[in-house]
């Protein structure tokens, strides 16, 4: 039996579709356009956003939220994927969010964002630590040797983890040039507030200290 063109043009066509869906994973499909995979990233724009988004005011800044994406207002026009903000409540989590245990304590991960359960939802937190080997985290953290001192990065780019240790995870990076306050220490380690507000653990050797110029 011989396949008319009409039939050959039917069956390419169901083939194409077919390969197009098998493309979109269950949970991109579930999620709708607004976040699938390469939409949820930070620095993503969209022209408006998602039906049923909620907004949020944390500080100053406001935020809009939803599905586990939290947007702000372009410069331009539109709006932008932001990272979840520390401190903002959200009443829901999406599915897909990923439960995680620290100790006793139970966190909840989605896009890269940390949270808490609370009465009132689900707070976004710092990334947690990870306990690594050989490291104590009852033990005491030496002060700084000076109190409320600064020191600059040294190298071109430096880690920053979530606990002492280069078994714990980055969290994010500073740049050579960038001045970082010292909040503690723990033998090689500095513990930092970054130029975003955040903070985290630094090597010692990747940076060096700074001092304020005379008056007068």
């Amino acid at each position: 039996m011989f396949l008319t063109s009409r039939k050959i043009l039917c069956i390419a066509l169901a083939v194409a579709v077919f390969s197009q869906m098998a493309m979109v994973s269950p949970r991109d499909a579930a999620a709708g356009p607004y976040h699938r995979r390469g939409f949820h990233r930070p620095g993503h724009r969209v022209a408006r956003l998602p039906h049923g988004c909620r907004h949020l005011a944390i500080g100053a800044a406001l935020y809009f939220f939803s599905a586990g994406i939290f947007y702000q207002h372009a410069r331009s026009s539109g709006y932008v994927v932001v990272r979840a903000p520390v401190g903002a409540v959200v009443s829901a989590l999406p599915p897909g969010v990923i439960l995680v245990k620290r100790g006793a304590r139970v966190y909840y991960e989605y896009n890269d964002a940390w949270y808490r359960r609370v009465p009132s939802g689900y707070l976004v937190v710092e990334t947690p630590s990870v306990p690594a080997p050989g490291y104590n985290p009852a033990a005491p953290v030496e002060p700084p040797q000076t109190a409320g001192g600064e020191v600059s990065v040294t190298t071109h780019t430096l880690n920053v983890r979530s606990g002492p240790s280069v078994q714990h995870p980055v969290t994010e990076h500073v740049h050579r040039g960038d001045v970082l306050v010292i909040s503690g220490a723990s033998g090689e380690w500095f513990y930092v507030k970054l130029p975003s507000g955040r903070f985290g653990w630094v090597m010692r050797q990747f940076t060096t200290r700074t001092f304020p110029r005379p008056e007068g």
